[in-house]
């Protein structure tokens, strides 16, 4: 299994040539057939901003297989189904979270904003089983 440091600068912008971090277009690949579903994710890898500023396929990776490698990783090191699951709905709140970039309004200072639209902030906190009051 590789580690990979996650900078903040390549998650939230990528170069028109660039790709993002691999992981969230495994996420979208289909090769775990209920894991859109269960992480809030549509067929669509366009929905996501942080994702889809630069390359979103390259010709030499194939998502899928590098996704059966992943799931299949996590059986070997003794993952439970939940504790695979929490770390795939982990990853796709990044991929929501872009998207909240453009839900915000400022509001008076420039330090304050308020929340336009509230769904991404929905689907992390329903990610992140956290209880949202209002």
């Amino acid at each position: 299994m590789v580690v990979y440091l996650l900078e903040k600068s390549r998650l939230t912008y990528q170069q028109p040539l660039e790709r993002c971090y691999h992981s969230f277009y495994n996420l979208m690949s289909d090769q775990v057939p209920d894991l859109k579903e269960k992480c809030l994710l549509s067929n669509d890898i366009y929905d996501y901003w942080y994702v889809s500023q630069g390359k979103t396929t390259v010709p030499s990776i194939d998502d899928k297989e590098d996704m059966m490698f992943a799931d299949e990783a996590f059986d070997i090191l003794g993952f439970t189904n939940d504790d695979k699951y929490d770390t795939y709905k982990n990853t796709a709140c990044m991929m929501h979270m872009g998207n909240m970039t453009k839900d915000f309004v400022p509001v008076g200072k420039e330090e304050q904003a308020e929340i336009k639209n509230e769904d991404n902030a929905v689907k992390v906190a329903a990610l992140l089983v956290l209880t949202v009051s209002g």
